[in-house]
């Protein structure tokens, strides 16, 4: 029977074999090899594998004591390694000191952690699409200023601030039912939810808030009906139109609806009631946002299409662009109408017809050619054409209603048949 002391040298002898087998496989056939030189070279190898071992051992240390980024349900915090061994390189700093530096210099991003409270709120404000929200919010302003009343500061505030909550807490909610197919989008993967700056469980707390909040503000501030068409946008955009994103095309001419809506909340706010007048500049939005989303989407048809979204740049070409020009064209009577309904004076359908004209070129361009360069026009074209229409709209509103008051019992209205302010009795 072997000892285990002899089981060991036979090992050992089996291990420098190898290695003389490998110092002779590398040696060129050709070239005569002393004994020393050949001693010299399985020495050398030994150490190799020896230091090779050890840089493994520390690469695994590295590589177990940090973490990039984690799962939702997995934890956040960096499990330390229990054994961090002491190897030395060639510039005699220690394998804890080299870590250190690099920690210094690197930033590890923890999961729902930022390193200060502005960035916090940056995230925030990505969570609830500041950008697309503040359009939003201008729009509701846009409705309160053109309804045929004197203004009110204290309901455009409400109404501003209300319609800023309801908004990022639909974005926010849109954001977290979207976030496994955000990641495979290039224009969305900066997201917070996607990059895992804050946590899904952050998402609905920030929804929860500023919905509620919202609601209370246009409830409290402007009227009932306001906060009634508030909540009814919030659901139409979350609990519709962000599910049938992955079902339908239906989904655009829903997304529309939901566009056209801030500005009817504004003219609620500043009248309490509904006309047919109110419905001019929803209808303006509305029909804008098919040519200003189809050529954005256009160049877009490679996202949307990896991340199986129903878009019509995607399933239908062909009728992407055909209902891009056919919006163009539905602008001339809509604004048309905001003279005849007595919202504004007559000048500005001869100028909103020169910026519909323009428009619609680019949408029959858009229609005839659909290539990117036409596509890229059109959208660009589009977000001119919104500000300066409302602006017309707004410089052609009858100049009696530019009055601010302080009661809101002390507003009169305007009876469009008569173009004149009638006080209530």
């Amino acid at each position: 029977m072997l000892s285990f002391s002899s089981v060991t040298v036979i090992s050992c002898h089996l291990c420098k074999f190898r290695l003389a087998l490998r110092c002779l496989s590398s040696t060129n056939p050709h070239e005569q090899t002393s004994p020393k030189s050949f001693t010299k070279r399985v020495k050398s190898e030994i150490c190799k594998s020896s230091t090779k071992d050890q840089r493994d051992v520390s690469n695994d240390v590295l590589q177990y004591t940090r973490q990039f980024i984690r799962k939702p349900d997995e934890i956040s915090v960096p499990n330390p390694c229990a054994i961090e061994p002491e190897v030395r390189d060639g510039t005699n700093n220690t394998f804890q000191g080299q870590l250190k530096n690099f920690e210094k210099k690197s930033k590890w991003v923890v999961i729902g952690q930022s390193d200060s409270l502005k960035l916090r709120f940056k995230e925030y404000l990505n969570l609830g699409k500041i950008r697309l929200t503040s359009l939003v919010v201008l729009s509701a302003m846009g409705g309160f200023a053109i309804a045929p009343v004197p203004l009110s500061f204290s309901s455009f505030c409400g109404v501003s601030a209300g319609v800023l909550l309801t908004s990022m807490c639909a974005n926010s909610i849109n954001q977290f039912l979207e976030a496994p197919y955000d990641s495979q989008m290039m224009r969305t993967q900066n997201r917070p939810l996607v990059k895992r700056s804050l946590t899904p469980q952050n998402a609905v707390m920030f929804a929860s808030v500023c919905g509620l909040g919202g609601l209370a503000v246009l409830y409290t501030w402007t009227n009932a009906l306001t906060a009634g068409i508030g909540l009814a946008n919030v659901l139409l955009y979350t609990a519709v139109y962000t599910p049938l994103k992955r079902v339908t095309i239906v989904n655009t001419w829903i997304g529309s609806v939901v566009g056209a809506l801030p500005p009817l909340m504004g003219w609620t706010a500043a009248t309490g009631s509904f006309c047919p007048a109110a419905l001019i500049m929803p209808l303006v939005l509305y029909s804008w946002q098919f040519p200003h989303f189809n050529a954005l989407s256009w160049n877009l048809r490679g996202d949307y299409s990896r991340a199986g979204y129903q878009m019509m740049s995607v399933t239908n070409p062909s009728l992407s662009q055909r209902v891009a020009f056919r919006h163009t064209l539905f602008l001339f009577p809509i604004c048309l109408a905001a003279p005849l309904s007595g919202l504004t004076m007559w000048f500005f359908a001869l100028d909103s017809s020169l910026l519909n004209a323009y428009f619609s070129y680019l949408g029959y361009q858009f229609y005839k050619q659909g290539d990117s360069q036409s596509a890229r026009a059109l959208f660009r074209f589009s977000l001119l054409y919104l500000p300066l229409v409302v602006g017309l709209m707004l410089c052609s509103k009858y100049w009696d209603c530019f009055t601010l008051v302080k009661d809101t019992k002390l507003l009169s209205v305007r009876d469009p048949k008569k173009y004149h302010l009638k006080l209530e009795k």
